[in-house]
């Protein structure tokens, strides 16, 4: 439904081709990232013929390195930010988009002083605006392409981009970058059977509990009678919970510090489906559109119902962070280990992938 607002908006125009240095903000977290490289497409496709550089963390350097939508990519740590930044600031940039939009972000866009902006400050060029108080993370991409000048089809009309139109990772890129290595292919890791990615844990900060690592055993045994291979995937600090899941399923492969960002992306690609927890790795595994179940640490009481009417209202945690991308079923509640393991496997029969 279009409202009143977004038909009076009017965004600037957006100088195109025309400019011949960009500059890209994206740090973390994962689902984050993934957004604004999905927009970097855009961006890319907007200014063909300029010099773009992102500016990113550590651990998204070798991905941005690969990326076709870069010329350059610069990491801003603690010990580089002062000479990132004096270099940033003498490069000249004609325009920056801040698509992390943080209270750091926003520091560097003012210090670095670029004509052009697109960001959620006051007074820059090209203010993105929020057109609802609360909407799916994957909505603010698109807006901000909106507000930017930016529309969702090459020379099409300038109006705010639809559900269907919003920016989808395409990861189509990797193989060629990589020029078919072997070391993409999932026999690379001894996978020639059919398997499915586990992937536990859950935000790093440690404010939310993750499902048992017991459990996650216990489904990866219930995978494998099924006769699918359980591949534990993830972030490096889950390196104890899946040896645990080992312990319990022995036949499952545990690839935690041995396949990297690429690999993990590619072995993602043609899984049957994933298991996850509410963790950047889930992120990145929905992204390729497989179907999969994602644990999500979601309470809902009679007051909710009667005031939210569905669990997938924007103004729920879910509704508003939840992954996009294939068939996707969530398997909620306010503690994620209470949910019993037989549950989760009712919902993977439930994704009619075995």
């Amino acid at each position: 439904m279009t409202t009143d607002t977004e038909m009076e908006f009017v965004p600037p125009a957006n100088p195109g081709d025309k400019l011949r240095r960009v500059l890209i903000i994206q740090f973390g977290p994962m689902r984050c990232f993934l957004e604004g490289m999905a927009a970097s497409a855009y961006i890319r496709r907007t200014h063909r013929s300029a010099h773009i550089t992102l500016l990113t963390e550590p651990r998204f350097h070798e991905f941005g390195k690969a990326c076709p939508y870069f010329n350059d990519v610069e990491v801003l740590t603690e010990n580089t930010k002062a000479f990132v930044l004096k270099k940033l600031k003498s490069a000249k940039y004609e325009m920056l988009y801040d698509f992390q939009n943080d209270k750091e972000s926003l520091s560097i866009g003012k210090s670095l002083g670029i004509k052009l902006q697109s960001s959620i400050a006051n007074g820059v060029s090209h203010t993105y605006r929020a057109f609802a108080p609360i909407e799916h993370y994957t909505r603010r991409v698109a807006d901000q392409l909106f507000c930017a000048g930016i529309a969702a089809t090459d020379g099409g009309h300038i109006k705010r981009w639809t559900e269907a139109e919003r920016p989808r990772s395409d990861f189509s890129w990797i193989r060629a970058a990589f020029r078919n290595s072997p070391r993409l292919e999932p026999a690379f890791f001894n996978l020639y059977e059919k398997y499915a990615l586990i992937i536990p844990g859950g935000p790093l900060d440690g404010t939310e509990a993750s499902w048992s690592p017991q459990k996650f055993g216990q489904l990866a045994n219930k995978i494998a009678e099924a006769g699918l291979i359980p591949v534990i995937v993830g972030n490096p600090t889950q390196g104890q919970a899946a040896q645990k899941i080992n312990t319990i399923c022995e036949k499952a492969v545990n690839l935690i510090s041995r396949a990297d960002f690429f690999q993990i992306i590619s072995i993602a690609q043609r899984a049957q489906f994933f298991v996850g927890g509410e963790t950047g790795p889930t992120y990145l595994a929905a992204s390729t559109n497989i179907p999969g179940i994602v644990l999500f640490r979601q309470g809902w009481s009679q007051e909710d119902e009667a005031s939210l009417k569905t669990i997938w209202n924007p103004r729920t945690r879910l509704g508003e962070l939840a992954p996009k991308g294939g068939n996707i079923i969530a398997n909620t509640a306010e503690n994620i280990d209470t949910i019993e393991t037989e549950n989760v496997w009712q919902s993977i029969l439930g994704l009619n992938v075995l």
